[in-house]
């Protein structure tokens, strides 16, 4: 049970990499290039961004509150299911692939059908990142599991 809270916590961390990245390029450029890629990327790192769009009605910084927890609170529900199967590897890994697969229909519906380099760029960058953090699970839960 320990090695599920620790996976959900790990996955709520990572959840807080999108807005970081954000953060980190703020004020947002769409100039092309790097601009382009860092958009794609903070949009598949952080897929609840557009929750952010309800500035309009709350503000900027409640609507960004709302969307970084949203976004932590996704990946905590990704983590509990990862952490619910870390002792089944095959299942483990279909979750992983149930996230690419998600990935990329979220990257097709925001950019297009015909992705260009930039965006399968970003894509390949987010699909890396995700199996990052589930390997990191792994290692951790199994860890957990043998001591």
């Amino acid at each position: 049970m320990r090695a599920t809270y620790l996976s959900t916590l790990i996955f709520f961390a990572s959840g807080l990499a999108g807005p970081f990245v954000r953060w980190a390029t703020w004020p947002p450029k769409m100039a092309g290039g790097a601009g382009d890629f860092t958009y794609a990327l903070v949009l598949l790192l952080w897929p609840a961004q557009p929750l952010a769009a309800m500035e309009i009605s709350m503000g900027l910084v409640m609507a960004s509150v709302v969307a970084v927890v949203a976004n932590c609170f996704l990946f905590s529900i990704v983590g509990l299911v990862a952490g619910f199967f870390r002792n089944r590897p095959v299942i483990f890994l279909m979750v992983y692939v149930i996230v690419c697969i998600t990935l990329a229909c979220l990257a097709l519906w925001a950019f297009g059908l015909p992705l260009s380099h930039t965006d399968a760029y970003a894509l390949i960058t987010a699909i890396l990142f995700y199996g990052l953090v589930f390997f990191i699970t792994y290692r951790v839960s199994y860890k957990r599991l043998s001591a």
